[in-house]
Order: structure tokens, then C-alpha cells, then sequence
């Protein structure tokens, strides 16, 4: 249990929290104290970044569903749940490519993708 209690500690404390779309940015065990019933990853074609996570996921053996921006109505879904997401809609907002998708929280403005796959590794393998 204190392992666990410590591998938390390190991933909250290690995340740049000077971003105000921290919900958005950074993953955050505490938000998942269910568990993490599914992974969903939305990806671009010819997005080199959504490789690179494709290809960090998999060599972490993370399970996950990949959606390509080929299916539009899913992409379509996910813009408007990132829209009605946001608090003030007097201001735009953009989309990083991967998206990531934990249970329903969709993470679209991830900094440091290598450190949100490893913390998520970490976790999975604690739960």
C-alpha cells in the first residue's frame, strides 16, 4: 500500500501544474479511484506524435481502442464533448493530436505524451 501511496505521489507531484488545462493536459490517478474501464485513442493521419503514443502504447502493452480521423462522426462526438467541456467559450480552443480518452475524460492538450503514457502504465499496473 505505501508503494502505491508513493508511485501516486511522484506522478502528482511530478506534473506541470502552471498550465490552467491541467484537467486536460496531465493524467491524474486520483480522478480514476474506480479504475480505468476503457482507453480510447484518437489519432490524425500522417500525425507523427500519434505514432509515437500508438507505438508507446503498445510497447507497454497498454490495451486501447484506436479511432481514426477517418470516422467522422466519432471525431464529430469527441469535438463537441471537448467543446461543452470548457467553461468559457468566449475564447477558442485547439486540439493536441493524440487524444486521449480515459473512461469518458478526454485529454486533448497533452504536453508530454512519453510522461502520460508512463504514468498511466504505472497505474494500470498498481489496479
Amino acid at each position: 500500500m505505501l508503494t502505491i501511496c508513493m508511485i501516486i505521489s511522484s506522478i502528482i507531484f511530478s506534473q506541470n501544474t502552471s498550465n490552467n488545462a491541467i484537467d486536460y493536459s496531465t493524467f491524474n490517478p486520483l480522478n480514476y479511484s474506480g479504475g480505468i474501464r476503457s482507453i480510447k485513442v484518437y489519432i490524425m493521419a500522417g500525425c507523427h506524435r500519434c505514432e509515437q503514443v500508438i507505438d508507446s502504447l503498445n510497447i507497454h502493452n497498454i490495451n486501447y481502442t484506436e479511432i481514426k480521423s477517418e470516422n467522422t462522426e466519432l471525431f464529430s462526438d469527441m469535438d463537441s464533448r471537448i467543446y461543452f467541456s470548457i467553461k468559457d467559450h468566449s475564447v477558442g480552443y485547439s486540439i493536441n493530436y493524440p487524444v486521449i480518452e480515459l473512461n469518458t475524460d478526454l485529454y486533448y492538450k497533452i504536453t508530454d505524451y512519453n510522461t502520460f503514457v508512463k504514468n498511466l502504465k504505472m497505474f494500470l499496473a498498481y489496479n
